[in-house]
């Protein structure tokens, strides 16, 4: 990639005109790297600075030359004003599209990584006591009917542990995304979530209840309020980013 120099300065570079009157405030930029090692933001900056460099022009003839050349600064002490700081930082804010992270962000972090680690942990146990108690040793996922006794019950625990690694992922990613813009809901609903995965576990393991209804029977039902406010948080977010509404 060709290196791109506009109106940058140089001592041994001066034409008699230019050195017998005094510069413009100009803004350049000069990279020999290529954009790929500089990276998007860098050449952005670029972009920005010689629109910049066109847009502002020096009324008392005392101006100076704004110029970054890779890591050298090549900047004047009177180059730069704190006026022609924030034009370049509203010029950036401008034409680039941030993402704001919320104070309360902190609440999706916890439930998000903490929580999922606390709660798949916690549902391991009953997995674990249910290997002992009907004699599924490992490798076994689950019991296999006919060559285990108790076949359908380990497994009514197993389905009830693995239901919730079907959805885990998706849900996760739409809570962190959602999250952006709906922390504090995301991160109750995310908590729903959690909560009716677990009573999930325990209502499918109860074999005393019918095996179609058994893992809604004691709450589990809750975990789709958090799946479903996920979503709606992500669609939301994706429609203010779109410009939507």
């Amino acid at each position: 990639m060709r290196a791109r120099r506009r109106n940058v300065l140089r001592p041994d570079r001066v034409s008699t005109d230019e050195a017998r009157s005094p510069p413009a405030r100009s803004a350049c930029f000069a990279h020999p790297a290529p954009g790929w090692l500089l990276g998007s933001r860098t050449v952005v900056l670029v972009d920005l600075l010689e629109i910049y460099n066109d847009l502002i022009r020096s009324g008392d003839g005392t101006g100076g030359t704004f110029c970054v050349a890779g890591s050298r600064s090549l900047l004047p002490a009177d180059a730069v004003k704190m006026a022609d700081a924030e034009a370049v930082q509203a010029a950036a804010a401008a034409a680039a599209a941030v993402i704001q992270v919320p104070y309360a962000y902190g609440y999706v972090v916890l439930s998000v990584g903490v929580g999922t680690f606390l709660v798949t942990t916690m549902m391991g146990g009953p997995v674990m006591e249910a290997r002992k108690r009907f004699n599924v040793l490992y490798p076994n996922l689950y019991a296999v009917p006919g060559y285990h006794k108790n076949a359908d019950e380990f497994n009514r625990v197993q389905r009830g542990h693995q239901n919730m690694f079907e959805s885990l992922s998706c849900v996760m990613v739409m809570t962190l995304l959602g999250g952006l813009k709906h922390p504090i809901s995301c991160s109750v609903g995310y908590c729903l979530y959690l909560l009716g995965s677990y009573l999930y576990l325990v209502g499918y393991s109860d074999s005393s209840l019918d095996v179609k209804m058994a893992r809604y029977k004691k709450g589990g039902g809750i975990k789709w309020v958090g799946v479903l406010w996920s979503m709606g948080s992500t669609v939301s977010l994706a429609g203010s980013m779109l410009g939507w509404w």
